[in-house]
């Protein structure tokens, strides 16, 4: 399956901006489409780093949130860009 991260896609997946709030839905995975960092806040409320995603990465995480920053450390944010939840 091709997503073209520069628009919405139907059927499962997704873009989305890091810091709208909670997804519609939960993911079954995520996809880079730049590479950098990832902050997300998993299903379980842990908040987690995924630090070095190279561009084109698709991580099989379940996640709530796609986090701008972290709470503890506003240091860390999200850097990768064209960012697909694939549902």
């Amino acid at each position: 399956m091709t997503v073209n991260p520069t628009r919405r896609a139907h059927g499962g997946a997704f873009e989305i901006t890091p810091g709208t709030g909670s997804l519609s839905s939960q993911s079954r995975a995520v996809y880079c489409g730049g590479a950098g960092v990832l902050v997300v806040e998993m299903v379980d409320g842990t908040e987690v780093v995924f630090r070095g995603v190279t561009a084109g990465s698709t991580l099989e995480i379940r996640v709530d949130k796609i986090l701008a920053e972290t709470a503890s450390s506003p240091n860390e944010a999200t850097t990768c860009i064209g960012i697909v939840v694939l549902t």
